[in-house]
This record gives C-alpha cells, sequence and structure tokens, in this order.
C-alpha cells in the first residue's frame, strides 16, 4: 500500500504491537493517553516495570551509549566470541577496573597469607576477566531498560564480578607466592657443611687384623696392640 500522506509514516498505529492493539480494542480510551506507561507493558517482553521502566528516564540514545563507552576506555573491545560488547563489558574490561581488580587481589592475598605482591600480570588478568565475563555476566538489554536502572545494574555486576575473579584466582596466587619466598629463602640461605653430620662407617670389613691361630694358643709376648686399629704388631 502507498501511503498518499506522508504524515502516517509517523502515526503511532506503526508501532503498535498485538498486545497494544487488543488492549486499544478493549479499552479505547486508551487512545487518548499520552502517557505510556499505560500502554506499553515492559511486562510482555520479560521485563520488570517498577525496576526497569521508567517513562521520565528512557534508555539511552546511541550518541549517549557511544560517549559512555569512549570514556570508559576499556581495553578489550570485542568478547571471547568475537561479538561486540555491552556496556557492562566494556566497564569490566575499562582500565579502572583492571586496576580497581589489582588493588583487590593484593589485599586479598595480604589477608590471607600476610604476603604483599606486586600486580598480576595484565595479559594474564586479562584472558581470567574474559572468562569470568563469559561464564558469569548477567547483561540487560539496553535498548529497553531505562538509564538508572542500567547503571545500577552494571555497578552491582561490575563489584560481582569483580569478586568471582578474586575468589578463583586467590588460591593459586597464594600458593604460587608461597612457592616464591621458600624458592627465595633458599637461593639466600644455602646449606653448609657444618650443618650436617660426619657420615659413620658401621662396617666390620677391612678394620682388624686377626692373630694368628698359633699366637693364640701358645702366645706371644713380644706383641703389641695398636690402640687406635686394634692390629697386633710383632717386633
Amino acid at each position: 500500500m502507498i501511503l498518499e500522506d506522508k504524515s502516517l509514516l509517523t502515526h503511532p498505529i506503526l508501532f503498535q504491537t498485538p498486545v497494544i492493539n487488543k488492549q486499544l480494542d478493549d479499552n479505547p480510551n486508551l487512545v487518548r493517553v499520552t502517557n505510556p506507561s499505560t500502554v506499553w507493558d515492559p511486562s510482555d517482553y520479560g521485563l520488570d516495570k517498577k525496576a526497569i521502566y521508567d517513562p521520565n528516564d528512557p534508555p539511552l540514545r546511541p550518541g549517549q551509549r557511544a560517549y559512555i563507552v569512549t570514556q570508559l576506555d576499556p581495553i578489550a573491545r570485542k568478547t571471547l566470541d568475537n561479538e561486540e560488547g555491552t556496556i557492562l563489558f566494556y566497564a569490566f574490561m575499562s582500565r579502572e577496573n583492571v586496576k580497581e581488580l589489582q588493588l583487590r587481589i593484593r589485599k586479598a592475598v595480604f589477608e590471607v597469607s600476610q604476603y604483599n605482591i606486586p600486580n598480576q600480570n595484565e595479559s594474564e588478568l586479562l584472558i581470567a576477566m574474559h572468562n569470568i565475563y563469559k561464564s558469569y555476566a548477567n547483561n540487560m538489554n539496553e535498548n529497553l531498560v531505562s538509564k538508572q536502572a542500567l547503571f545500577k545494574h552494571i555497578r552491582e555486576e561490575l563489584d560481582r564480578l569483580d569478586n568471582i575473579l578474586v575468589k578463583l584466582v586467590l588460591p593459586t596466587i597464594v600458593n604460587s607466592a608461597e612457592q616464591r619466598v621458600s624458592a627465595t629463602y633458599i637461593f639466600n640461605h644455602p646449606f653448609q657443611a657444618k650443618e650436617f653430620p660426619m657420615p659413620v662407617n658401621t662396617s666390620l670389613v677391612g678394620t682388624r687384623e686377626y692373630r694368628d691361630i698359633h699366637d693364640v694358643l701358645v702366645g706371644n709376648q713380644d706383641a703389641t696392640v695398636n690402640a687406635n686399629t686394634s692390629t697386633l704388631h710383632y717386633p
């Protein structure tokens, strides 16, 4: 159908869904209502109306989203699946959050082991972050969620994901630190020979020269005994 009146292109009916059509059929007075919260029900799309949708706080516009991503300055731009990330992904992969994770890891290691460790290798940390995000992140539809609800969700998810990562890497880092401390101590304090007792020969072989059977029976008054070797000597 060709629309003769170009103004019809902006008519609300073009954006109606079957759910909205049924509501309008059941209650024609809704046509005169301008508040979209009484017509468009987020619950029809699996969303929580009270927590997410607010007609006075619409979702982010593309320009706003692009500005936020730029300000976050993420280290990674794509997920492990080579897909464009959400704002939550960019916030989690931001340089600021990497610094936060380094601090959390160092603090956690000190609390359980009293070791002061340096920052972790950033490349290895990023690999761990990618895997944590893929396995545990909960995203919201940024095209439908109001701004304040989205920002609240991102703050809570960042804290949750950071805690998960620290708990998962903590045992490995502490174990590595303990091994390094032990190796460093051994290197700086090598064992000395005096720390080990001298070997003792407990064998009787070759330690005594036995007397001739004649000397045993008859005796030899001139024979002397060497006190050190218990060997008989004759003049």
